[in-house]
């Protein structure tokens, strides 16, 4: 008992420490492509309210992920925006993954499960899933999987007490929910549930599809609000594939093949594969079809031989693949069918199957198998983690990101496009401008593109190219094509307030307001322009409006404090306003922020209450001088001075 725990402890620490090695390139790295959508420009990460968005709200910018979205929230206040200790938290997730696929395999009976656990936690393949802060959906929806099935075993497969036996079923439906949080794609946990049964050579009786039923619902429950979900609030609105089903089955059989090639054999591991071209008239297109047909009749002819490790591990690799297969339209199609972080719990299935198959090969050897094991399995995991370490470069930055796949995959319009606008970021003209033509000359001819990404496209162009007309135009060819996107009202807005035309800017924000009416940042923005315009009382309503929406806006409380507070003059009822905002805005801060409280100081003088406005002024100078603002204490304090003589 004592060598088999001084075992398990040594094969915990060499997977963890392997781990950690190999992934230590991308540790290193910065947040890469869609990390700001997920994590740096989230607002739900940082608002005050964001913990009750995250799960009861539809302003996630991508699908349902909420313990995602919890995860990088609790993050944010442990470390910020510090992107090391974000990765370092999905390595040491995929860790436990690893770590739990062993113990699982172990408790199956799964020969080698040690080497195959140390394969999966060192394969290349898992790179984008791992090293890919955006990917935390992938590794938290497996651990919490793995822990759901790991139950699972203990209440199907070892006898105990009634009692024992409820307590891990209802342990495992609790962790197969948090896995559908995390991810949806968890929902083909339930057919592994079952072949777990079935490889046990447990009869598969009537009870037990039964207590798969709650897993069944569950999975489909979660399955329609992301497909609901994805449809209203993200891009799959602009994804219009129009395939047959035939065309559909050509894509699903090549892709089962492509999966199954780069974990044998992963080489050329891109961020974005080639886009194949899929015509039903090639005869040629046929092949990866036949495969699999004939691949299922060999299975079932040769069923008594191969036995039934070998059918529950291919049947679990297409079915854990099959919402990724192309049967459902996913935005990612645009520009790939494949992508390495879609097998990522799939992989598991091939990895152990071959591990399993050779050690058993092996073992025919004699007296010469256990050290045929132990060097073929340090020649496999070595070569694994050196892959692994560099694949991980290939992820440090935005730049390495684009152009490593645009070397292995020149025509990724989406690698272009990308590209470019990183290098309008460093105002490198001349090269933003080919890529960005590129992208677009690629993306033409791509059937599957949404006019109004093109469009989207050629605006960054012109606007790139300082033809402001032009990009004026392209904005308005996306409305014409995509009335309902708000943001993109929001851009032509923002680009016509930039040219001085006031006029059309108020016209398309009222417009986007109408899309979404309960946005407040809208509606201040639309009273910024009113300003400008001269609107005054236009501006007024809708900082009012904005407060409606949210009563401690800061933004509209602002305006509003100082709108009321300069017309003293003409109104003084306006001066009274400013006293009711600006202690709204100073009641919202606790009376801790220097910019409300000197805010609040400005309006009671306004109402000519300059006793207490210099009370206020005095607090203020004291927090700005705290917190090192001292521009703003310098005017708090000529400010003071002036409510004093008025005092006098």
């Amino acid at each position: 008992m004592e060598t088999t725990r001084i075992k398990a402890l040594a094969g915990c620490i060499f997977i963890s420490a392997a781990c950690f090695i190999a992934y230590s390139p991308a540790i290193k790295g910065d947040f890469i492509w869609d990390d700001d959508n997920y994590v740096t420009a989230n607002p739900l990460i940082t608002a005050p309210d964001g913990l009750w968005r995250i799960w009861f709200s539809t302003d996630a910018t991508s699908q349902y992920f909420p313990l995602v979205y919890t995860t990088f929230r609790l993050e944010h206040k442990l470390w910020g925006f510090n992107p090391m200790p974000y990765h370092i938290a999905n390595v040491a997730i995929h860790i436990i993954s690893s770590l739990l696929l062993w113990l699982i395999l172990r408790r199956l009976a799964i020969p080698a499960a040690f080497v195959a656990a140390a394969l999966f936690a060192l394969h290349p393949v898992n790179v984008e899933s791992v090293a890919w802060i955006t990917e935390r959906k992938n590794v938290l929806m497996l651990v919490f999987s793995l822990l759901s099935l790991l139950f699972w075993i203990e209440f199907a497969l070892r006898p105990q007490t009634k009692k024992r036996a409820i307590l891990f079923y209802v342990l495992s439906l609790l962790c197969y929910a948090i896995a559908l949080f995390s991810k949806t794609t968890a929902c083909v946990l339930p057919a592994a549930l079952l072949l777990v049964i079935w490889l046990k050579d447990i009869p598969l009786k009537i009870k037990s599809f039964l207590l798969v039923i709650p897993y069944v619902v569950m999975g489909i429950a979660m399955g329609l609000l992301v497909i609901w979900w994805e449809h209203q609030h993200q891009g799959t609105g602009l994804v219009d594939m129009h395939l047959s089903i035939l065309e559909r089955l050509l894509i699903a059989s090549r892709a089962v093949w492509f999966y199954a090639a780069k974990i044998f054999f992963p080489a050329n591991l891109a961020f974005s594969y080639p886009r194949w071209d899929i015509n039903p008239a090639k005869v040629s297109q046929y092949i990866w079809l036949l495969a699999c047909l004939l691949m299922a009749g060999g299975l079932w002819f040769w069923r008594k031989v191969l036995g039934r490790r070998v059918i529950a591990a291919v049947l679990f690799f297409v079915a854990a693949l099959s919402p990724m297969l192309g049967f459902l339209d996913l935005y990612t199609f645009v520009y790939t069918w494949v992508a390495d972080h879609y097998q990522y719990m799939a992989a598991i299935a091939l990895i152990t199957l071959a591990v399993a198959a050779g050690s058993r090969l092996i073992a025919r050897l004699g007296k010469y198998a256990k050290i045929t094991k132990v060097l073929i399995a340090f020649v496999l995991l070595l070569t694994c983690a050196v892959l692994t370490w560099r694949q991980c470069r290939i992820y440090t930055n935005l730049e390495t990101l684009w152009n490593d796949t645009l070397k292995k995959n020149p025509d990724s319009w989406i690698a272009h496009n990308n590209l470019g606008q990183m290098l309008l970021e460093q105002g490198k003209t001349d090269e933003l401008i080919y890529h960005l033509t590129r992208a677009i000359d690629i993306a033409q001819r791509n059937p599957a593109v949404h006019p109004y990404i093109i469009a989207t496209m050629r605006y960054n162009l012109a606007q790139s190219q300082g033809k402001f007309q032009d990009a004026i135009e392209q904005l308005r060819i996306a409305i014409d094509v995509l009335p309902n996107d708000p943001k993109t009202y929001l851009v032509l807005a923002d680009l016509l307030e930039s040219q001085g035309r006031f006029g059309e800017a108020v016209n398309y924000l009222k417009q986007a307001i109408k899309i979404i009416p309960d946005d407040e940042t809208l509606h201040y923005h639309l009273a910024g322009v009113l300003l400008k315009q001269g609107d005054v009382p236009g501006a007024i309503i809708y900082l009012q409006q904005a407060l409606d929406i949210k009563p401690d806006d800061i933004d509209a409380l602002d305006g509003l404090v100082r709108f009321f507070a300069a017309q003293q003059d003409t109104d003084i009822r306006r001066s009274t306003k400013a006293v009711e905002y600006a202690r709204r805005a100073v009641q919202h801060t606790n009376r801790q922020n220097p910019v409300t409280l000197n805010l609040l100081a400005t309006a009671l003088a306004s109402d000519k209450q300059f006793a207490e406005a210099a009370a206020t002024a005095e607090e203020a100078l004291k927090l700005a001088l705290a917190v090192g603002a001292n521009d703003l204490a310098e005017h708090i304090r000529t400010q003071l001075e002036f409510y004093k003589k008025q005092l006098k």
